[in-house]
């Protein structure tokens, strides 16, 4: 429905939102590769309002993108209170500190997550969920500029 408006007229993508993760502290969830997000907030611009929507089931989740005011959860991401690089497991809601998350950078098992796509039109921005099939495409074919030492799994 978002993208009613663009009917006909072709969009340029102008960025993709990607989420670092790392594995679970949670020894339940240490299969699942969650993401350290500051932030779900994609707009807050007045009657342009947009953010991401974790929807997790399980042991799994997916990035859906919602038009509208953001619920208060939406501004922390999964950032825990406090000072530093501290944040919460979203699947199961383990504190996520800054020295395991260093511990896993250094190890070499820090990972990203696609959030949402932006895309540019004539009558302004458009968020969009993504979809794996655009993940996928994006992790194979990174672009040039995306930061190198990070590794798919």
């Amino acid at each position: 429905p978002d993208l009613a408006p663009y009917l006909g007229e072709e969009l340029t993508v102008i960025a993709w939102l990607w989420a670092r993760t790392v594995k679970s502290p949670s020894p339940a969830f240490a299969h699942v590769e969650v993401p350290l997000a500051s932030t779900f907030i994609l707009s807050s611009k007045t009657g342009k309002e947009a953010y991401v929507e974790p929807v997790v089931q399980g042991d799994s989740y997916q990035f859906t993108v919602k038009v509208g005011t953001a619920p208060v959860s939406a501004k922390m991401g999964t950032k825990a209170e406090g000072r530093g690089a501290n944040f919460l497991c979203l699947v199961s809601n383990s504190p996520i500190t800054g020295s395991y998350i260093k511990e896993e950078g250094q190890a070499g098992r820090m990972s990203q997550r696609l959030m949402a796509i932006v895309l540019e039109g004539t009558k302004g921005r458009v968020y969009l969920s993504p979809t794996d099939e655009q993940e996928n495409v994006a992790l194979v074919n990174p672009p040039e500029w995306r930061p190198t030492g990070l590794v798919p799994a």
